[in-house]
């Protein structure tokens, strides 16, 4: 037995008007997580890294994103990673190495402006965690993004 789905209508009626909305894949790439962050560190704050101010110009909040990142850790290491105090997602290292991520975030989640994503090991674990590479895919309305003019003095 199986389940037809009904033909949802895409295409305009022909004697309604129309508009066009641009429908993107955009990134949005954390500054300086190339080189990783590394999380418990010997500096402050000790068991978790909080990224904040990341913008997702134009993004749709009805759609789920998807959150991209690499860890490297140590065998038996618990951390987690959550978007803006809602989506968080827990990890359990088994043998230690380095392994690629990609998790569904929900739709709601992510916002134009000032997201924050929260990176946790747990100080029980013993262990610690190299995340790099994170970033998040996700749909935007907007086919270009305004950046501000920065005028440097003539030295």
């Amino acid at each position: 037995m199986h389940t037809t789905r009904p033909h949802l209508q895409t295409r305009p009626l022909p004697t309604l008007p129309t508009f066009e909305e641009p429908n993107v894949a955009r990134f949005l790439v954390v500054p300086g997580s190339d080189g990783g962050f590394l999380i418990p560190s010997d500096q402050h704050p000790h068991g978790d890294l909080h990224l904040q101010q990341l913008d997702a110009p134009g993004v749709i909040r009805s759609l789920p994103a998807v959150l991209l990142f690499r860890t490297r850790y140590l065998a038996g290491s618990r951390f987690s990673v959550r978007v803006n105090g809602s989506a968080e997602f827990q990890f359990q290292g088994g043998e230690g190495g380095a392994q690629s991520w990609h998790e569904v975030i929900a739709p709601g989640v992510l916002r134009e402006e000032d997201n924050e994503i929260v990176l946790f090991v747990a100080p029980d674990s013993g262990g610690q965690v190299i995340f790099s590479e994170i970033a998040i895919l996700y749909t935007s309305n907007k086919l270009t993004v305004t950046r501000p003019i920065v005028l440097e003095p003539a030295g």
